[in-house]
């Protein structure tokens, strides 16, 4: 079930309209798909920290630091439905505060 962009702001008006926000957020991680998902990023954060903690690698300091950008913006991804979550029950106004990731 798809929900409009109209749907979504009208939600964000009213205390169980964010709640109800919540719980689809939280119904996500439940799904396989986001499981599967899961699934991918851990073996690739499994790699990317092998590669890290390789003290016989072969890997520059230019490509380690992109390794340690790209395991930060993996794991906020991962972390995305449960940050979501927290900001929009904390929120006081009608949108999403802009420092929720912070």
């Amino acid at each position: 079930m798809s929900i409009t962009e109209q749907e979504y702001t009208d939600l964000f008006q009213t205390e169980a309209g964010k709640k109800a926000i919540v719980r689809n957020l939280k119904g996500l991680v439940k799904t396989k798909g986001w499981t599967i998902l899961m699934m991918y990023f851990k073996a690739l954060v499994e790699r990317q920290e092998g590669i890290l903690h390789d003290i016989n690698s072969p890997v520059g300091e230019e490509e380690l630091q992109k390794i340690r950008i790209k395991l930060y913006y993996i794991k906020e991804l991962m972390d995305t439905p449960e940050i979501l979550a927290r900001g929009i029950l904390e929120s006081k106004g009608e949108d999403i505060p802009d420092d929720v990731y912070e």
